[in-house]
Formats: structure tokens, sequence, C-alpha cells
């Protein structure tokens, strides 16, 4: 996990903002390189999304936030335990 990761996890996950390098969070938005990754739904839930990039920093990023773990085993990805398209968003249960 890096320092950036770390304090966009915490931002993201407590509400408030935070902007260094290529990841900023803003008003409960995670993005990375302009593209949202992490938001929260009408019913205040968390909802993910690699969009549509599985890269190590767009998995370490969303790492950081509660309830997620996300891991890549013979080229499938997995969200805690199921398997996800990198394209679609889901929702995390903390």
């Amino acid at each position: 996990m890096t320092q950036i990761g770390t304090n966009a996890g915490m931002a993201f996950d407590n509400g408030y903002n935070f902007n260094r390098g290529n990841t900023m969070v803003n008003g409960g938005v995670l993005r990375l390189h302009g593209n949202r990754i992490a938001d929260h739904n009408e019913d205040g839930q968390t909802i993910i999304s690699l969009a549509g990039w599985n890269t190590h920093t767009t998995k370490e990023r969303l790492n950081n936030l509660r309830g997620v773990s996300i891991h890549q085993k013979d080229f499938q990805l997995y969200l805690n335990g199921e398997p996800i398209n990198s394209q679609d968003w889901y929702i995390v249960s903390p």
C-alpha cells in the first residue's frame, strides 16, 4: 500500500477532500487520472469500478477503501472473493 492510496482511502471513507498526484477525493467521489472509481449511491452505499483500467494502481487505490479486497488470479478479477468485470460497477458492503 502506498501513502497516497492510504490517505485517499481514509479521505473517501471519512468524507473529506484529498488531492495528490493523479488521485483526487472530492465530494465523496474517488478519481484516478480523472476516472471515477468509487462513489456513494443514493442509499449511501459505496460503489466501485475499475473503470476499465485493470492496473496495479487502480486496484491499489480501491483496496484502500473499507470493505474492498480486489485481486486477480489466472486473468480473472475478484472483489471480496467473487468474480468481477473491470467495466462494471459493484456495491461494497463494509
